[in-house]
């Protein structure tokens, strides 16, 4: 039989922290008997529903969900998850959302209602995916491929194993990768894969010795798995070191009862098959004790059938049809039908006389068996077909986000580019103004100094045609009049003094002739040009 039962989630990473007051009083009530119990389950339940915060009252109700799961009874875990559910689509809520469907797949699969389970941990699983919650997205997964083992469906759990590997290798999660890979080796072993199956459980080895915590059980359980491998293969003697190496670990009979007499049966039939006959009987009957004081079913009948098998090869068919009778029983409670299929094919061969009952048996159990599963296996391929329809449309309209929002953005960058070349053109144009004004002031500079150049030439010529005027015009004149006044002196006539009176009118007239070029030449030596 192989270490399934350490495959199973219990989802206690979400559980509320031990301090409190809720946690404190569900450890109180796991004390009590059962109607006391559940009791407090019921106020517990009926207290968080009357919590006025919103958030509160979801995490209260998420907690009780995750709580009620195995230790209440079912009806007050659905009523509790159902409303956990409500509360959690009010809010909006998708991580408690998931966390409900979660706890709702473990108990439909505690239940043994598969296809319900596969599909809430499908729910859970594509709400994990859409917050982009790698970790729990991938142990979705793994318990999803786990269900599919259940139902037989191992290709398909072989896909969804694979599915759960490539998200959970990057995140260097070992301890699932572990359950990863022990799943895979359960199906590959069904298959008759058993080169694959021994491969698988080597990489189950690798990543528990990556564990940090204390993986002893995870390791010893999976050497039994090696073990009943080579069983399968009929290779007893190579299996017998597995089982060996599990038996010799102390304190193991204490601490993992079940996982001792799983190995303790294994290990006294492989005795058998190989000719080591001393204590087997003992060995087998002392694990199936073991076995029912666990009151492990599937283990249970584990134990019968090789019991029966054993009387059967000695010889014994009276104990190997009461042995294989008891492993029918054990195998029908415990739901094991490939146990009750194998025991069934036992008795045919220790009981002649009802050989033709037990085939007939077997053919119904085996036909509505393939039956079930087959419909089963079309459910859980009705919704992946769902699942990967959901998930190719969310992919689609992510890509069209991501369209729209790569569309924006050029959008955006095409009108800042748009922006910028117009403002550096506005910046280009107003820069070729300023040269061009200072081009103009320049031109305006350069004629000014050439009208001022101008202005000096006409002053000076001004200035030359005032002299010449002065040394020409005036000089001239006052000579003339000197001479005049020297002759006149010498008279002293009427002729002479009207002479004498004209020649100082002339020197008069001189006079106002230098006053006047006096002010011309004052005003062209002070004018200024503007």
């Amino acid at each position: 039989m192989c270490f399934l039962c350490l495959c199973c989630s219990t989802g206690d990473d979400t559980a509320i922290a031990p301090q409190d007051p809720l946690e404190e009083r569900l450890q109180e009530a796991e004390t009590l008997e059962k109607p006391q119990r559940d009791s407090v389950y019921r106020q517990l339940f009926q207290e968080a529903t009357q919590t006025q915060m919103d958030s509160v009252r979801l995490q209260r109700l998420s907690a009780l969900s995750l709580k009620f799961i195995r230790k209440a009874d079912s009806a007050l875990f659905r009523q509790v998850n159902t409303q956990a559910m409500a509360e959690a689509e009010r809010q909006k809520d998708t991580t408690a959302l998931a966390e409900a469907c979660w706890d709702l797949a473990i108990f439909l699969r505690d239940y043994s209602i598969p296809d319900s389970a596969f599909y809430h941990y499908s729910k859970a699983q594509r709400l994990y995916q859409a917050q982009g919650d790698d970790f729990n997205s991938g142990r979705i997964y793994m318990n999803m491929a786990i269900v599919q083992t259940d139902i037989k469906d191992y290709t398909g759990s072989e896909i969804t194993t694979f599915r759960a590997i490539r998200l959970l290798q990057p995140l260097e999660k070992h301890k699932q990768l572990y359950r990863c890979y022990n799943n895979l080796a359960i199906g590959t072993k069904f298959l008759g894969e058993y080169d694959r199956a021994l491969s698988y459980y080597q990489k189950a080895l690798e990543h528990v010795q990556q564990i940090g915590e204390d993986n002893s059980i995870l390791r010893l359980g999976t050497l039994n798995n090696i073990g009943t491998v080579y069983q399968e293969m009929e290779d007893h003697q190579a299996a017998l070191p597995y089982f060996e190496e599990v038996l010799q670990t102390p304190k193991l009979q204490t601490e993992k009862p079940d996982l001792y007499a799983r190995a303790m049966a294994n290990h006294a039939f492989n005795r058998f098959k190989v000719g080591q006959n001393q204590n087997v009987e003992a060995d087998l009957q002392k694990a199936l004790d073991q076995r029912i004081s666990l009151g492990i079913q599937g283990d249970i009948a584990g134990s019968y059938a090789k019991l029966a098998e054993y009387y059967l090869v000695r010889g014994d068919s009276l104990k190997a049809i009461s042995n294989g009778e008891k492993a029918v029983q054990a195998a029908k409670k415990a739901n094991n039908n490939q146990r009750l299929l194998g025991t069934l094919t036992l008795l045919a061969k220790a009981d002649g006389t009802r050989a033709h009952i037990y085939d007939k048996e077997y053919i119904r159990i085996n036909d509505s068996l393939q039956i079930a599963e087959r419909k089963i296996r079309d459910k859980f391929a009705r919704i992946r077909f769902e699942t990967d329809e959901v998930i190719a449309e969310n992919e689609a309209l992510a890509r069209e986000r991501q369209f729209l929002t790569l569309l924006s953005l050029a959008a955006f960058f095409l009108a800042m580019a748009g922006f910028i070349i117009f403002r550096q053109r506005i910046k280009n144009q107003r820069l070729r103004f300023e040269q061009e004004q200072q081009a103009h002031n320049t031109e305006i500079f350069n004629l000014m100094l050439q009208q001022n150049q101008k202005f000096e030439e006409g002053k000076k010529e001004e200035q030359k045609r005032i002299s010449e005027e002065l040394h020409d015009g005036v000089l001239g004149k006052m000579l003339g009049a000197r001479m005049v006044l020297t002759g006149l002196n010498k008279k002293q006539d009427e002729g002479a003094i009207a002479e004498r009176a004209g020649a100082i009118e002339s020197l008069r007239a001189v006079e106002v002739e230098v006053r006047s070029l006096s002010h011309e030449l004052s005003h062209a030596a002070y004018e200024k040009i503007h």
